[in-house]
């Protein structure tokens, strides 16, 4: 599974829009043996009975540290076959939609 890097702001709102998002804290490489990314989408924010912001800020308490990242990084979590994450900048809402479409429709017709 691959991911497209976002900011908060574009996490908040894809969440809001359907899709599902990753946080991990932002020194910890998304793919790796010791640490799992969380994986939230509105579904599973309403049977936690939290909101984005709230969600967010216990994770931050909980997950980051001097050691591991201060603050989570999001990613937009791409529900098909893609290696790694995509590039290391992060998207706005518009640019992860289309990027994510152009992705779904490459795969779609590999």
């Amino acid at each position: 599974m691959g991911s497209i890097k976002v900011n908060r702001k574009t996490a908040e709102r894809l969440i809001s829009d359907g899709y599902t998002i990753k946080v991990i804290p932002c020194k910890v490489r998304l793919r790796n043996l010791w640490f799992e990314s969380a994986r939230i989408s509105l579904k599973k924010l309403n049977e936690l009975g939290t909101d984005f912001e709230k969600f967010i800020n216990e994770y931050s308490y909980y997950n980051c540290n001097n050691e591991l990242g201060k603050h989570p990084s999001y990613y937009l979590d791409v529900n098909f076959s893609l290696a790694g994450s995509i590039g290391n900048s992060c998207l706005g809402y518009k640019q992860a939609i289309k990027l994510y479409n152009e992705l779904k429709t490459e795969h779609e017709n590999f």
